[in-house]
């Protein structure tokens, strides 16, 4: 918190963080005596790709933001944030080992899925999905599930 503060009065309107091998919150600055503009601080977005297989550390986020600028009043502003949760599977294929980064969600609809995935590894994709959705947001909703096709 207090390195988003420093960055913040710093001038940063978006702050990603890092490090930490897990998915953190989410969370909108907003504005006050001291800051006209908003911020937005994703305080890490997880292990994008990774060989910890751990609750919490196979996840990650794809995260979207979306920048729009008015070129008449040249200003610019936030306009949708997304995320997209990842999963990361790590195993081995025919003698070989594999680190795949799927997108979680398909936990949920496996009809994208590769039958080497058995329950046991479904069910911790699904685990996954579900605590970085309520991991996310846990600030207040902020950002939206990004849908996939």
């Amino acid at each position: 918190k207090n390195a988003a503060r420093w960055a913040r009065e710093a001038g940063a309107d978006i702050i990603l963080g890092a490090h930490p091998h897990v998915v953190g919150p989410c969370r909108w600055l907003i504005p006050d005596a001291n800051h006209s503009d908003s911020c937005f601080v994703a305080w890490s977005l997880g292990n994008f790709l990774s060989n910890q297989n751990k609750r919490y550390t196979d996840a990650g986020v794809i995260l979207s933001l979306h920048l729009k600028k008015n070129f008449d009043q040249h200003k610019s502003y936030f306009g949708n944030v997304e995320y997209l949760p990842t999963w990361v599977y790590r195993g081995e294929r025919s003698a070989k080992k594999m680190h795949i980064v799927f997108p979680a969600e398909w936990s949920v609809n496996n009809k994208h899925l590769p039958d080497y995935l058995d329950n046991e590894l479904m069910n911790k994709m699904k685990q996954s999905f579900e605590d970085t959705d309520e991991i996310i947001n846990r600030y207040g909703p902020s950002v939206k599930l990004k849908a996939i096709k």
